[in-house]
């Protein structure tokens, strides 16, 4: 229940709060209505619940700014928090904010300063342990604020808010008559309604919410939330993207994430970008306009990573978020990694038949990569001793390093002269200590007798 104060009063707590205000964008379909003539507003109207949650009424103010796509902010009672975790939960998923309005609603001009704090924590820490994230604003209970309990405040990390259109819904009236009080007291400019889902007479103030809702408009009246400084306005989170790392044929995961609820739908442009692995060819070509709706806080957003058949080593990609609308940018890019799911290629040898040479002969042998490779490929090449030994050709070993996309070597083994009538004699030439690259078979160089 509000404190019964002079209207002058409420008017001077909240002058403060009135000096500036934030107008939605029109892309927002929770933003206000623009009207007139201009594409303007008449004035900003900020709609403020008390004292809930309670089951049924905000179950059904829930549905009613839903359908006609207004905000709203709700300023909840500790204790009321605790006992309806999942209609809390609700409010906030509905792309509604959350505000502290105490824990038991004791007037805070009778508590001292620590005690106004610590009533203020409290409600704050049940918010959060139920799934929450309740924005920096508070509201006394009964508007009762004195120097003690706005220095608990200020402790406490909040921002006061009172109101400067007061339903009297707790008091008396119909749906109609509650709605014309409200309506009756709008003015240009910024506007903070005060009414209550959780007091016994809810109900009947639940059901004036869409004449207020309807003859405002018809006036010109947008519909806003609290910004963070608790004017008729939005807040403005901060927004940063990180991103999963992924194997090839599977998908890297993007998330964009809020600082805290914006209450209306907001959004940012997410690209992926080149490092490493190639946009387009390694990872999914991506642009496009990413939104959050209200009442989240996370979106994810997949990214097909191409598997391209070729082993490599770690590739990077990154992804940016330019673009905001509603937020202010935080960390802009993440960069992620791409794992290779490809073996890596069989190496072989190529058989050789050279004729008995007369004198020294240098042959070829060459070794081919069944496909190219991203890595740098290293192995050891050499001879092995078969019927042909030592005296018929240069016992011979060689490193060898492939870049990435070589596919081929050649080893050049001499084959020495030879005076004594022989059979076809043969060695081998083998890879040993490969890295990156699987051993296929090896070179057999066959030595062949002279024709008589």
């Amino acid at each position: 229940m509000p404190l019964r104060a002079p209207r002058a009063a409420v008017l001077v707590g909240v002058v403060g709060l009135l000096l500036t205000s934030v107008v939605a964008p029109r892309a927002d379909p929770a933003a206000a209505q623009v009207a007139g003539s201009r594409g303007g507003c008449t004035g900003r109207i900020a709609l403020t619940f008390d004292d809930g949650p309670a089951s049924g009424p905000t179950d059904q103010l829930l549905r009613i700014l839903r359908d006609r796509g207004v905000p709203a902010t709700f300023f909840m009672v500790g204790q009321r928090v605790v006992a309806a975790p999942r209609l809390t939960r609700a409010v906030e998923r509905g792309g509604f904010l959350i505000a502290n309005h105490s824990w038991a609603h004791v007037r805070m001009t009778t508590q001292t300063r620590s005690e106004v704090a610590a009533s203020l924590r409290t409600t704050t820490r049940a918010l959060r342990r139920v799934g929450t994230h309740p924005t920096g604003l508070m509201r006394p209970p009964y508007g009762a604020l004195d120097a003690a309990a706005r220095d608990g405040v200020r402790d406490a990390g909040l921002v006061p808010v009172l109101w400067n259109v007061d339903s009297r819904d707790w008091e008396s009236g119909t749906a109609s008559q509650i709605a014309a009080r409200i309506l009756a007291q709008l003015r240009p400019g910024a506007n903070i309604v005060l009414q209550h889902d959780g007091v016994t007479r809810s109900p009947i103030s639940i059901a004036a919410v869409p004449r207020v809702v309807r003859g405002a408009r018809q006036r010109g009246y947008c519909f806003t939330a609290l910004d963070e400084r608790g004017r008729p306005g939005f807040p403005t989170p901060r927004v940063s993207v990180s991103v999963t790392d992924a194997a090839e044929g599977r998908h890297a995961v993007a998330t964009i994430r809020l600082t805290r609820p914006p209450g209306r739908t907001t959004s940012v442009r997410v690209r992926t970008v080149s490092r490493t692995a190639r946009i387009g060819q390694d990872v999914q070509r991506m642009t496009r306009r990413v939104g959050v709706p209200a009442g989240r806080l996370t979106v994810r957003v997949p990214i097909a990573v191409v598997r391209d058949g070729t082993d490599e080593p770690l590739e990077r990609f990154a992804v940016r978020i330019t673009r905001p609308r509603g937020l202010a940018l935080g960390r802009d890019v993440a960069v992620g990694q791409v794992r290779d799911r490809n073996v890596p290629p069989l190496v072989r040898g190529a058989d050789v038949t050279v004729p008995e040479p007369a004198a020294d002969t240098v042959v070829p042998v060459t070794f081919t990569l069944a496909r190219p490779s991203g890595r740098q490929i290293r192995f050891v090449l050499r001879t092995v001793a078969g019927s042909a030994d030592g005296t018929d050709f240069v016992r011979t070993r060689q490193d060898v390093v492939l870049a990435p996309g070589g596919t081929s070597v050649e080893l050049p083994v001499t084959v020495l002269a030879d005076s004594l009538g022989e059979p076809d004699e043969t060695f081998r030439v083998e890879v040993v200590r490969a890295r990156n690259v699987r051993i296929g078979r090896p070179s057999t160089v066959t030595i062949a007798a002279p024709q008589p």
